[in-house]
C-alpha cells in the first residue's frame, strides 16, 4: 500500500542523529568562509585570467622538460637523458623530477591554489569561465596533476629513507612521536606521526641528509574523506532536495514509512531484517561499511583509502597502472600494518589499468571467478564476452579520483563499473575546474546523481546547485564529490518492498507493522526510475 503522510512528530532513533543532510548550505557556507582565511576576489575576470595565465607560464619550461623525459623513456631511453639544473639542490637532475617539489613548483602551485580558493560571486565565476582564455589553462591542469603526484612520491621517499636509516628503531620512533605529540596511539594519530611529524622533525634536525619534503596536506585529506562519507551514511532518499521523493529529515522518512523504523528496531535480533537493511542503503544509509569493499581507481599515496579504512573498517582495493605507484603503495602499507594503523590484508593494491578491470559487487561474485590474480573470466561469468579478458575486482562502492579524465570516468561508469551499486566521483566545480577537468554524468545511463559534498566557495559562487548539497567540505579543499546511484534494479527493489512482509524470515516485522506494508508515495517515487541493464 502507498500512503501519503509527512508527519515528523517522532524523533529518529538516537544513534541516527548524524544521518541527515546539511540544513542551511548557504548560511553554513558563509560562516565557514568568514571563519577561515579565504580571500575575497574583487578584481575583474580579465585581471584574474591574466594572472592565472602568468602563473601557468612560470612552469611551462618544467612541463616541457617532463614531456621530453617521457618521450625519451618511451623510446627505450635512446640518446641523452633530458636534464635540468635544480637551483634548490645546486645540482643537475633528471627531467623526471622537473615538477618535483622545489621552491619554484611549490610557490607557483600554492599561488594557483590560493587563487582558485578565493571567494567569488556567481557573476565573477560566470565571467571568468566565459573568457576565451579559459580553455588555454590546460597547462595548469597538467602541471597541477603531475605536481601533486611528484609531491606524493617525494613524501613517500622521505618516509622510506627514514625507515631504512632507523630500521631497528623506526616503529618505536613513530610510536614515541605519536605519544609525545598526541598523548595517545590511535590509528589516526599514528598515521599523522608517520607521514608528517616524524619526517618533519628529522628533516629539521638533519636537512643535509633528508632533502625531500614531508607531505603537507594530510589533514586536508582527512577532513575531505569525512565529508565524503556523508554521501554513504545519509540515506540517498534524503539527499536531493529538488526531487519528488525527497524527505525533509530522517524523522520524516521513518514516520511516513514506519516499517523502516520497525526494521531498525528489530535488526539487532533478526538476521533477515538486518540483511534487508544492508541491501537497501538508499533507505537506511550504509550501516555496515566494515563488511563492504571499496575500490579506489588510483593508488599513488593511498591516504584516502587508509583514512576511510580507519573511519569505517571497510576493506579497500587500490587499482593503479603504474608499477612505481603500486610498489610504493605496497611498501607504505607494510608500514601501516606493522604499526596497527591498518588491518592485516585489509587494503590490497592491484596493478592494472582501470579499464582492464570489471568491478563486481561482492554479493554477485561467481564462486569460480579468480579475484584480481590476473586470470581471465570463465564462461560462467555473467559478462558479455568482450569483457571476458578483464580482471575481476570485488567492489561494493567504486571511488574515482579527480585526476581521472572524463573519458575514462565515463567508461568506468557505463561499462566496467555498471554493476556496482554506488560510485563516488571526486569532481570539481566553478573556478576549481582550472586545476582538474570536470566530469558530467550523462542522463539515461545506469546511474543518477543523488547528492554532493562541496567546498563552501562553490555554494556562494553558485557553482554547485544548492538542492544537491548533502554536506560541505573544508574551505581549503578544491574538490567536490558526487554520489552516483545505480538504478538498474530499482524496479525489482520496489517489488520486493511491496511484498516484504511475505518474504521468508519477516514474521517479526509483520507482527510489528501489521499485514500490509504501508509505504509513503515518495518511496515509490524514488524507485520509479527503472532502466533495464544495458548490454555492453
Amino acid at each position: 500500500a502507498v500512503v501519503s503522510t509527512q508527519s515528523t512528530g517522532r524523533l529518529p532513533l538516537p544513534d541516527d542523529s548524524e544521518r541527515e543532510i546539511i540544513r542551511d548550505p548557504v548560511g553554513t557556507a558563509r560562516c565557514l568562509i568568514e571563519q577561515s582565511d579565504i580571500l575575497v576576489e574583487t578584481r575583474p575576470a580579465e585581471h584574474v585570467m591574466a594572472e592565472l595565465l602568468d602563473v601557468a607560464g612560470l612552469l611551462r619550461t618544467r612541463w616541457e622538460l617532463l614531456t621530453k623525459y617521457r618521450v625519451w623513456e618511451k623510446s627505450g631511453r635512446v640518446g641523452v637523458e633530458p636534464v635540468f639544473w635544480d637551483e634548490d639542490r645546486s645540482c643537475e637532475r633528471s627531467a623526471r623530477f622537473a615538477l618535483a617539489p622545489c621552491q619554484l613548483v611549490n610557490n607557483t602551485l600554492s599561488h594557483a591554489i590560493g587563487m582558485i580558493l578565493r571567494r567569488v560571486t556567481p557573476t565573477q565565476r560566470k565571467d571568468l569561465q566565459a573568457l576565451p582564455d579559459w580553455k588555454e589553462l590546460t597547462l595548469l591542469k597538467n602541471v597541477g596533476i603531475h605536481g601533486e603526484e611528484a609531491m606524493e612520491q617525494e613524501a613517500l621517499r622521505l618516509v622510506f629513507q627514514i625507515a631504512a636509516d632507523y630500521a631497528d628503531q623506526f616503529l618505536d620512533l613513530v610510536r614515541n612521536t605519536t605519544l609525545n605529540r598526541y598523548q595517545q596511539q590511535t590509528p589516526s594519530a599514528l598515521l599523522e606521526a608517520l607521514v608528517v611529524d616524524l619526517p618533519r622533525s628529522l628533516k629539521f634536525r638533519h636537512p643535509d641528509i633528508y632533502t625531500d619534503l614531508p607531505f603537507p596536506y594530510l589533514r586536508n585529506y582527512s577532513s575531505l574523506v569525512k565529508a565524503e562519507l556523508q554521501l554513504l551514511t545519509v540515506p540517498a532518499i534524503l539527499q536531493n532536495r529538488a526531487a519528488a521523493y525527497h524527505h525533509s529529515s530522517l524523522a520524516d522518512l521513518l514516520n511516513s514509512s514506519p516499517i523502516l523504523r520497525e526494521a531498525l528496531m528489530l535488526a539487532p535480533t533478526c538476521p533477515e531484517v538486518k540483511h534487508f537493511i544492508s541491501a537497501f542503503p538508499e533507505l537506511f544509509g550504509y550501516r555496515d561499511l566494515a563488511e563492504k569493499t571499496v575500490t579506489f581507481v588510483g593508488a599513488g599515496f593511498p591516504l584516502t583509502g587508509i583514512v576511510l579504512h580507519i573511519l569505517t573498517g571497510a576493506n579497500i582495493n587500490l587499482v593503479d597502472y603504474s608499477v612505481t605507484a603500486v610498489e610504493s603503495a605496497k611498501k607504505f602499507l607494510s608500514l601501516t600494518e606493522r604499526l596497527g594503523i591498518t588491518g592485516q590484508g585489509a587494503i590490497k593494491v592491484i596493478l592494472a589499468d582501470a579499464l582492464d578491470v570489471v568491478y563486481l559487487p561482492t554479493s554477485k561474485l561467481p564462486g569460480s571467478i579468480k579475484r584480481h590474480d590476473g586470470r581471465t573470466c570463465p564462461d560462467t561469468c555473467p559478462m558479455n564476452p568482450k569483457m571476458g579478458s578483464k580482471m575481476i575486482v570485488p567492489t561494493d562502492i567504486l571511488d574515482i579520483a579527480s585526476a581521472i579524465c572524463p573519458e575514462t570516468t565515463g567508461r568506468l561508469v557505463e561499462e566496467n563499473g555498471c554493476l556496482v551499486p554506488a560510485i563516488r566521483k571526486r569532481n570539481v566545480r566553478g573556478v576549481s575546474e582550472v586545476i582538474y577537468e570536470r566530469f558530467n554524468l550523462k542522463e539515461g545511463g545506469h546511474f543518477r546523481v543523488v547528492g554532493e559534498v562541496t567546498p563552501p566557495q562553490n555554494v556562494l559562487s553558485g557553482a554547485t546547485p544548492v538542492h544537491l548539497i548533502t554536506d560541505l567540505t573544508a574551505p581549503h579543499n578544491v574538490n567536490s564529490c558526487q554520489l552516483f546511484l545505480n538504478t538498474d534494479n530499482f524496479g525489482s527493489k520496489w517489488k520486493y518492498l511491496e511484498s516484504i512482509l511475505d518474504q521468508p524470515g519477516m514474521c517479526q516485522l509483520r507482527k510489528a507493522v501489521g499485514d500490509i506494508a504501508k509505504w509513503d508515495k515518495r518511496v515509490k517515487e524514488f524507485y520509479s526510475i527503472d532502466k533495464p541493464a544495458k548490454s555492453w
